[in-house]
């Protein structure tokens, strides 16, 4: 299992320059539970000072794929198959934290969790996500 430097190191590696500008902090790895933040950023925001959905979507997507990452002890590309989020109060721009947890991993499906919340406060969103997991390159 990677540690949370070498989990690190994936992100400018293999994401999109625009998931990149999250700013995603590995926080802590172990066989149970992956840890992440973002910092407070003013271009996640929406108006009323919250962070906007699309941003907890896809920072909750990119921490289950690292988290995933972790367990294969490193990248192996993996397909979203479906991310369902329930937003249960509003996260203002004080940081975020996401918590994931993997559910289940087969040969070609994993299920994690993932919860949200600010810094120092509540879960405020629940995230669920499968993926498939395509036969590791044999090369």
């Amino acid at each position: 299992m990677l540690d949370k430097h070498d989990v690190a190191k994936i992100i400018p590696q293999v994401f999109a320059p625009w998931v990149q500008d999250l700013a995603i902090e590995v926080t802590s790895i172990d066989d149970n539970l992956a840890r992440f933040t973002i910092p407070e950023n003013d271009r996640l925001v929406r108006i009323g000072g919250i962070v906007c959905g699309q941003a907890l979507s896809a920072f909750a997507d990119t921490a289950m794929v690292l988290a995933l990452c972790a367990r294969f002890d490193g990248f192996r590309p993996v397909t979203t198959v479906d991310q369902t989020t329930s937003f249960m109060k509003p996260i203002r721009n004080l940081g975020v934290k996401c918590d994931v947890e993997i559910l289940r991993l087969g040969r070609q499906m994993a299920f994690l969790r993932a919860i949200l919340c600010e810094q120092g406060g509540a879960p405020a969103a629940s995230v669920s996500g499968s993926y498939m997991l395509p036969p590791p390159d044999k090369t």
